[in-house]
């Protein structure tokens, strides 16, 4: 019974990765559609649970894209999945360390969130209205912060953080530089705060010679670097 497990030691993220595996064979299990759904929603908020104690773990990242998949199907979302469900694809692909495969699925989660996905200014306009709630709102923070990542060092012409720099052509290097403060710019218009790791982040190094930091550091109330 991972529940007892769990009373005993809340913290282990193995322990909630192994209830919300149990919870989703048992929803797959189940012929009542609503007794489904709410084994698969108690799923993934367990799934959730045991990625946020532990980020890198792999296999909790795995359920939880496939406890998303069975949602959509639950929910009768068509062959288009959620846009919960892409940005759960792409944190998989982004913890094993595929930057330039998880780039495309937060960007089209963001497009589908925003309710339009023709139009790339969708992805997180400043001025589309947000109704969120706190978790939903967390999540698009950290998509936002995530892709701030990714685009930062494809501009540095490297494809993850070990990654030997490639040529990037220079006009290049500056859409994915202002691509890359964009998003990072929408993180901190949703919330984000953590300046400490915001400082410290060696993927953000090459936007710190753009005089935008200068500003984004202010809007945290971050002192600058003389």
């Amino acid at each position: 019974d991972y529940s007892r497990v769990l009373d005993v030691l809340p913290a282990s993220g193995e322990g909630w990765r192994h209830r919300g595996a149990a919870r989703l064979a048992w929803a797959q299990s189940k012929s009542d559609n609503h007794e489904a759904r709410r084994l698969i929603a108690a799923a993934i908020v367990d799934l959730e649970h045991a990625i946020g104690l532990d980020p890198y773990l792999l296999d909790g990242h795995r359920l939880r894209v496939r406890a998303l998949e069975a949602w959509d199907r639950c929910e009768g979302s068509g062959p288009s999945p959620g846009w919960r469900t892409l940005i759960a694809r792409a944190d998989l692909e982004l913890v094993q360390g595929n930057y330039s495969a998880a780039q495309p699925s937060y960007e089209e989660a963001l497009q589908v969130q925003a309710g339009d996905r023709g139009s790339e200014l969708a992805i997180g306009a400043s001025d589309a209205p947000l109704h969120l709630s706190k978790a939903d709102e967390t999540l698009l923070r950290n998509v936002h912060y995530d892709l701030a990542c990714i685009l930062s060092l494809a501009s540095a012409g490297r494809d993850r953080r070990d990654a030997q720099p490639k040529l990037v052509e220079p006009n290049q290097a500056v859409r994915l530089r202002d691509r890359a403060i964009h998003h990072l710019d929408e993180a901190v218009r949703l919330g984000w705060s953590d300046r400490g790791h915001l400082e410290a982040d060696m993927d953000l190094e090459p936007l710190r010679s753009d005089s935008r930091w200068v500003h984004l550091l202010e809007k945290l109330e971050i002192p600058a670097p003389k």
